[in-house]
């Protein structure tokens, strides 16, 4: 057989992504709907850039009456955002993204990329990465 990719790679529409889990909002009830609307509204004021709103499963840390947000940098920290339902949705989104783009990026200094992690040699993820590297 030639060697066809068994799979396309293509560039995202939203650089960065805000994970909402899907079961706390329902859990919430009404105030789970008003956190999830405050986050599109503050995130259309494109301070951040363009960024995409997505409903997950279950995180399995399941607070009680709190929303659980997450993004790829928290994730990659090993971290989730726990919020309640009268929680500032922008301090909530600025620990998510970093700071904005308003003109207030002098006063909060950007947090450093995070880096890739590398599988281990032999590891299960080693034959996919030497074969996209």
């Amino acid at each position: 057989m030639a060697d066809t990719p068994f799979a396309t790679i293509r560039p995202a529409k939203a650089p960065e992504v805000v994970l909402v889990c899907e079961k706390c909002r329902r859990r919430m009830g009404p105030a789970g709907k008003t956190v999830r609307k405050g986050l599109k509204q503050a995130l259309k004021t494109r301070r951040w850039g363009k960024v995409r709103l997505v409903e997950t499963g279950c995180f399995s840390i399941c607070p009680k009456r709190r929303q659980v947000l997450a993004s790829p940098r928290s994730l990659g920290e090993h971290r989730v955002l726990v919020i309640e339902e009268n929680a500032s949705v922008e301090a909530a989104l600025d620990y998510l993204l970093g700071p904005r783009n308003d003109g207030h990026a002098e006063l909060t200094p950007p947090r450093p990329p995070m880096p890739f992690p590398r599988p281990c040699a032999g590891g299960p993820l080693s034959a996919t990465a030497e074969r996209f590297a």
